[in-house]
């Protein structure tokens, strides 16, 4: 295994054990061993769900909505709006934390990575080239707003009872 994989296996390990996740996606070989290392690691029972290609996203979103989403190269490589549906696509079923790692020939870039809700969260030298690790965590990619509550509502006394 390069230093390349190493780097990320761990970092994508570390993600792993910090999230606890009962469902695990992975894209890319470098994301599924960490998938299967942190597994082996830990005597929790997760679900490993490998995603071969990006048109392989399962129908059925069930356990997306509890889930870690891990993606690595060849993520990096696809035109950017096969890999920006694929990862929207796993966003949108509800997969609380996604972690994609991008090289630096990526065709996505860090502006396309922040429109679908993600930080930049780490920058991995290794000697093969930098590698930038993105996150996206649902529970805190959208800050809660300071109008947006029943003080500032047109009707206070409706707050919180009825959705349009």
């Amino acid at each position: 295994m390069s230093q390349y994989n190493s780097a990320l296996t761990q970092v994508f390990t570390e993600i792993v054990a910090t999230t606890l996740p009962s469902t695990i996606v992975t894209f890319g070989n470098v994301a599924n061993a960490a998938a299967e290392a942190a597994s082996h690691a830990s005597d929790a029972t997760r679900k490993h769900i490998h995603i071969s290609n990006e048109d392989s996203v399962p129908d059925n979103p069930e356990g997306f909505s509890t889930g870690l989403a891990l993606l690595s190269s060849p993520i990096d490589q696809l035109p950017p709006e096969q890999s920006s549906q694929l990862i929207g696509t796993l966003r949108n079923l509800g997969t609380r934390h996604i972690a994609v790692a991008l090289g630096q020939d990526a065709r996505l870039c860090f502006r396309d990575l922040i429109a679908l809700g993600f930080r930049r969260h780490a920058v991995i030298e290794t000697d093969n080239g930098a590698l930038t690790l993105y996150t996206y965590n649902l529970d805190t990619y959208n800050h809660k707003r300071a109008w947006n509550n029943a003080k500032h509502w047109a009707n206070p006394e409706m707050w919180g009872k009825a959705w349009w």
